[in-house]
């Protein structure tokens, strides 16, 4: 019985000292203590080597902006490394216009922009003495143009080739010369961004077309194909840059020719096309123009297309007739006043003594004749 009570009185005094107030505060003080050490070491070692980072870098970001970096979701390595890099590089940090902030990366990442890009950008630019601000930066990215290609090759101009290469097999451009010779041309164009239209201005592909309609223009004008071979800046002459990149994100720097080659001789497949009767076979003669079709008729046809080379000796004629042709710029109808008669109808109209004088010229199989002498060698006969 004793020992109970004993027990009991000694239970109530150790109950009794575990929840005096003083021991309590103590508790609930060491309790704050921890959680509070708890909550700084957490924060040093989620955040402390990016502000370390940055303090270390002079670079101006606090602990503040790096706790609310991470409740926007941002990635804390790419502004903390932007903002070094900035420093670093001589960038303006600051809160005045055009100054890269922690809040203005914050923003553009925020508005999906790439931050690593706009700042290697505007670091190059620095580096090479451009007035480039962030703002500006930001806004070209935003946009939807690479903003570092447009600085380096503001920086380091850039070679187009004309025909593009991408998305295409064709390699070169083609005009047909008027002499019908067709030319196949491939242009190198050398540019350099136009900083104040990168924003609404067209790209590449427009200067591409703009060039290759005037390249086949000024082979369409040349008079010879050979003009161009021997002088291939022909090509791009009368091209004034400003207007080919008029409303373009360049400037052209220049329009060098790179290949000139020629193609088919659209004149003379023409004539073939053109012929009256079909074509079985054909001839050429080596290191002239003449070429010989032997046809469905009882008489083979000939062409001479003096872009391929001169008439032959036996009939040299044909390039007095085309000089003739050229001079007067009448085309065919430099004999219509003439009428071509065969030896065969010559010696029908007792003609052959004319033969080799001037009232006579010689042309392929026959011969040219003044019509009214025609005539009246007709009226002559049949009185």
């Amino acid at each position: 019985m004793l020992s109970s009570q004993h027990k009991k009185i000694s239970s109530d005094r150790a109950i009794g000292i575990s929840v005096t107030p003083s021991s309590v505060l103590w508790i609930g003080f060491l309790l704050a203590v921890v959680s509070v050490a708890l909550v700084v070491i957490g924060a040093i070692a989620k955040w402390g080597s990016y502000w370390l980072q940055a303090y270390f870098a002079n670079a101006d970001v606090s602990f503040a902006s790096l706790i609310a970096m991470t409740l926007l979701g941002l990635d804390l390595k790419t502004i903390v490394n932007a903002k070094v890099m900035g420093r670093q590089a001589g960038l303006r940090i600051d809160h005045g216009s055009g100054g890269m902030t922690t809040q203005r990366l914050q923003a553009h990442a925020l508005a999906g922009g790439n931050v690593d890009k706009v700042v290697t950008s505007l670091v190059v630019a620095n580096g090479a003495g451009l007035v480039f601000d962030f703002d500006t930066a930001a806004a070209i990215d935003l946009a939807g143009r690479d903003v570092l290609a447009a600085i380096q090759a503001r920086v380091f101009p850039k070679v187009i080739r004309c025909p593009l290469a991408s998305g295409t097999t064709r390699t070169t451009l083609s005009g047909v010369s008027k002499d019908g010779v067709e030319l196949r041309v491939s242009v190198c164009v050398t540019v350099r961004t136009n900083m104040e239209k990168l924003i609404g201005g067209a790209t590449e592909e427009t200067i591409i077309a703009r060039i290759g309609e005037r390249i086949v223009a000024n082979i369409g004008a040349s008079e010879k194909h050979t003009d161009i071979l021997a002088l291939p800046s022909l090509i791009s002459s009368g091209s004034r840059a400003n207007e080919l990149s008029e409303n373009t994100i360049f400037d052209i720097v220049s329009i060098d020719v790179g290949i000139v080659s020629v193609g088919t001789n659209i004149g003379a497949r023409l004539a073939i096309d053109q012929a009256e009767a079909d074509i079985n076979s054909l001839c050429t003669f080596p290191g002239t123009g003449l070429i010989m079709a032997a046809v469905e008729q009882y008489r083979v046809q000939a062409f001479y297309v003096p872009s391929l080379g001169p008439a032959p000796k036996w009939c040299s004629f044909l390039d007095n007739l085309t000089e003739e042709l050229e001079e007067s710029k009448q085309g065919a109808t430099i004999y219509e006043d003439y009428k071509f008669v065969t030896r065969d109808e010559l010696t029908q109209l007792n003609l052959t003594d004319l033969i080799g004088s001037n009232l006579l010229r010689p042309y392929m199989h026959g011969f040219f004749i003044d019509i009214r002498l025609y005539n009246k060698v007709l009226d002559a006969l049949f009185v």
